[in-house]
């Protein structure tokens, strides 16, 4: 192990970074100030694990560009704990504060990265000839701006606590997922999947997605405490067999855990999700193309004054999926359970999920969905409670079939069960046993 001593406060450190790891097997970052101002390229670098004493502080400093630590071109296995990493400023073209591109064998723990403003703590990308493999993020805290309800149309203000992408076949450039899915009504998937991936025991405060996942297949994540996020952990775009078990997700706005375009095969088991702050989306949702994943053993509650719209959904073309043992608390402004074979923004009832959306949202599916299963869950409404326990909506004649509500525990102090048919005839092989 080498030690290393920064530049004199108020110079950057940059240059002795840069030519350490280039040189040496494993640096250590002394006490200091180690001020960095442009990007660490560990292109090609001999360096395989990178230190820093409890006493060093890494200032990341945005000053008009991209800076912190870049890991590109690097085929050796990268170990990475800094204790205290602090960002300064805010460069709209930020990617993240440490950034892998292409390269795998990466495992980062014992880091803490606070004042992320735009892009990510972390962001581990593949690319459309390489995938990405082992990659483990561990007992880090990964602090960035807060989640505002208006980032939606901000996207120059938009944080990751972990931002897990794949570059995404889409046909062609500049065709984000939901316009493929819209031509084609099939999920567009990775070029080259990331895979292998835990995220384990870290804890993440901020961000627009909490952990965010796209074409991420066989992965694990587990045991993360994720707060004041939009939506907290997000499976998209392929992102398929992982497993989601032991998080907890406190103060989401939109939704706990969330699945689109064609995540498949998951298992959400044992997780907790608490909001006081939440009033939109599916606490636990899987939908467009999003087929046989389970949602098992989850605990959700939602004190706010709006309440979660739904706290378990599923719609469109989503089929094969299960929601059992599952223990529902709080105030929900639609429904419990919402199942919706499509979406109509011109339907007049406001516990759609089309309802009052934006034009270009609607009218997704291409096909008929069924093999919905809710068993054995409780749900234990708020007082007031708007929202009925089960929704099921056919919708733009697309067929909802096969649904099973089997010994689903709740009280009766709202309504019970909402059908709907747009069209006659397409809600179809409802079976009720054993609810109440």
């Amino acid at each position: 192990m080498k030690t290393i001593t920064p530049a004199p406060s108020g110079t950057p450190s940059v240059a002795i970074l840069r030519e350490a790891a280039s040189t040496d097997d494993h640096i250590h970052l002394g006490r200091g100030e180690w001020l960095i101002n442009d990007q660490v390229n560990l292109a090609g670098a001999r360096a395989q694990h990178i230190t820093a004493d409890p006493e060093a502080v890494v200032r990341v400093v945005l000053d008009g560009k991209r800076a912190g630590v870049l890991l590109r071109d690097k085929e050796t296995p990268t170990r990475l704990a800094l204790p205290k990493v602090v960002a300064e400023g805010h460069f709209g073209g930020q990617e993240a504060i440490i950034y892998s591109y292409g390269v795998g064998h990466l495992h980062i723990h014992d880091t803490n990265i606070s004042g992320v403003t735009k892009g990510a703590c972390i962001s581990i990308r593949a690319t459309k000839t390489a995938g990405v493999q082992d990659v483990l993020v561990e007992n880090c805290k990964l602090y960035s701006r807060a989640s505002q309800l208006g980032d939606r149309e901000q996207d120059d203000l938009k944080t990751f606590g972990v931002s897990l992408n794949a570059e995404i076949d889409t046909g062609e450039p500049h065709v984000v997922p939901m316009q493929y899915w819209k031509t084609r009504h099939v999920a567009a998937g990775p070029y080259q999947a990331i895979a292998s991936v835990v995220i384990r025991n870290n804890d993440i405060d901020g961000g627009y997605y909490g952990i965010g996942c796209s074409g991420v297949q066989g992965s694990v994540f587990d045991g993360n405490r994720i707060r004041n996020n939009m939506r907290g952990i997000s499976l998209q775009d392929g992102s398929s067999y992982n497993v989601v078990s032991y998080n907890e997700v406190e103060e989401n706005i939109s939704s706990g855990i969330h699945l689109a375009y064609g995540a498949n095969g998951n298992a959400i088991r044992r997780n907790s999700i608490h909001s006081a702050r939440v009033q939109g989306e599916g606490q636990l949702q899987a939908y467009v193309g999003c087929n046989d994943n389970r949602f098992e053993g989850n605990t959700v509650t939602a004190t706010s004054e709006h309440g979660a719209k739904y706290f378990a959904y599923c719609a469109v073309q989503s089929n094969g999926n299960v929601w059992e043992d599952n223990l529902f608390s709080g105030n929900a402004a639609r429904a419990y359970f919402g199942i919706e074979s499509d979406w109509n923004r011109t339907l007049p009832q406001d516990y759609h999920r089309g309802y009052n959306t934006a034009e270009g949202t609607d009218f997704m599916a291409g096909g008929d969905m069924h093999r919905i299963s809710l068993i054995r869950n409780c749900v234990l409404p708020a007082t007031g409670s708007r929202g009925s326990i089960f929704l099921l909506s056919a919708v733009n004649g697309y067929r909802l079939a096969t649904v099973a509500l089997v010994q689903n525990d709740f009280l009766y102090n709202v309504p019970k069960l909402r059908k709907i048919e747009t069209v006659a005839g397409t809600l179809t092989g409802v079976v009720e046993y054993g609810n109440g």
